[in-house]
């Protein structure tokens, strides 16, 4: 499974955002407030998604987008009025806020590649008579 990094601002926020991940079955590497810190603990895993929203304590997801290794994605939660004219960078993923658990849950399930696998229904075998 791919790592899962939550990085706000607020510890709070994102303790918040890892109480729900967890409660979902997905285990969360990391909770962070500033990008450094984000771009370090990324830098220690295989790849994943970053969790964040638009201003962290030393910077805003830019910031965070152009230092974290290819192996990662960016999920940024914010405010529609935050991203208006903005032209996102390749690795990043916008969700509005506010925040639907469902919304949330099915943007990270395929970037984390847990995308579910139709069962394919039996096909009768043809018998030879």
């Amino acid at each position: 499974m791919r790592s899962i990094i939550v990085a706000y601002s607020k510890l709070e926020d994102a303790k918040k955002i890892r109480a729900i991940l967890v409660r979902h079955g997905l285990n969360v590497n990391g909770v962070c407030t500033t990008v450094d810190r984000a771009i370090s603990r990324a830098g220690t895993l295989y790849g994943g998604v970053v969790i964040c929203g638009y201003r962290l304590a030393d910077g805003i997801y830019l910031d965070l987008a152009e230092g974290i290794p290819d192996s990662f994605q960016i999920l940024l939660v914010t405010s529609p009025r935050n991203v208006d004219d903005e032209v996102l960078p390749a690795n990043t993923v916008y969700l509005p806020t506010p925040l639907k658990v469902h919304e949330l849950l099915q943007t990270l399930s395929p970037m984390l590649g847990e995308v579910p696998q139709r069962r394919k229904k039996d096909k009768p075998v043809p018998r030879n008579e």
